[in-house]
């Protein structure tokens, strides 16, 4: 009986600062959030400049790869919380159902006449909800995904998958045309970029998505979940830079897909050595 108690109020320790660390997370993202949407309407413009000089790169760079750290590590802290539930999918789904709530309500207010006149402090404080809700969502998604991940292979096969689809998808598919319409805000991660005078889309859905996924297979076969957000933070600022700085828009899950695999690479020969004996 004793025994039992003292489980119960351990496992109620923990529940209680995975809160209070999950509230931390959320109070800092907030405030990076602040800092960079502010910091956007500050740092001179370059929009318009035939030419952008090095300086101008670096400002957009850094708040691009900045945002997308904050994003990377947001979907790994969640997805990575074990609560009573981790084994039901019924729950995750409510999690995606919520999320899109949040997302599509804070997304259609900003876009909406209600708010009458367009307060920018409250289209800021609406579009940093949207973010959190649309993380959520794409978290929700990719758990309920990863509950079929019972073997090896298949993470390896959601990570060359995803890198094909998103090709195709971002060169002749359906991203290459949303990105140039407003739904688009509702299916991304919004951000300040220094020198573009404004938040901006910076990274779909969909990358969130499969980083849940790759994050939550990781975790379930064991393997160090840390290398793999290192990798992905890697990743996606070479995808950033090469964007910036090449001659047209590439997709980001490649450099993720790519970095999973070449991370673990030791990690997927070990299992499928295992599995076969």
């Amino acid at each position: 009986m004793l025994k039992a108690q003292m489980s119960s109020h351990l496992t109620d320790n923990a529940v209680q600062r995975r809160r209070v660390l999950g509230a931390c997370v959320l109070l800092t993202y907030a405030l990076l959030y602040t800092c960079f949407a502010v910091g956007s309407s500050l740092v001179p413009v370059v929009v318009g400049k035939s030419a952008l000089s090095p300086g101008d790169k670096a400002w957009l760079a850094l708040s691009a790869i900045a945002g997308a750290f904050v994003a990377i590590y947001l979907i790994f802290f969640f997805t990575g919380i074990k609560l009573e539930w981790q084994t039901s999918w019924k729950r995750y789904g409510l999690l995606f159902i919520l999320g899109s709530a949040v997302d599509g309500i804070s997304n259609y207010l900003t876009h909406s006449s209600w708010l009458g006149v367009p307060n920018h402090a409250l289209i800021l404080v609406l579009t940093g909800v949207a973010n959190v809700g649309m993380l959520f969502a794409a978290v929700g998604i990719g758990l309920i995904v990863a509950q079929g991940m019972r073997q090896v292979n298949y993470l390896v096969m959601a990570a060359i998958v995803a890198a094909a689809t998103d090709i195709i998808s971002v060169f002749m598919g359906p991203t290459k045309h949303l990105i140039t319409t407003d739904a688009f805000a509702y299916l991304s991660f919004q951000w300040g970029i220094l020198g573009l005078g404004d938040i901006s889309p910076i990274i779909g859905m969909g990358d969130f998505i499969f980083l849940a996924l790759f994050f939550t297979g990781v975790r379930k076969f064991g393997w160090a979940a840390h290398k793999t957000l290192y990798a992905m933070c890697f990743a996606l600022a070479i995808g950033l830079l090469s964007t910036l700085y090449g001659p047209r828009a590439l997709p980001a899950l490649p450099f993720m897909a790519v970095a999973l695999l070449i991370t673990h690479v030791n990690d997927i020969k070990q299992a499928r050595v295992l599995q076969a004996a």
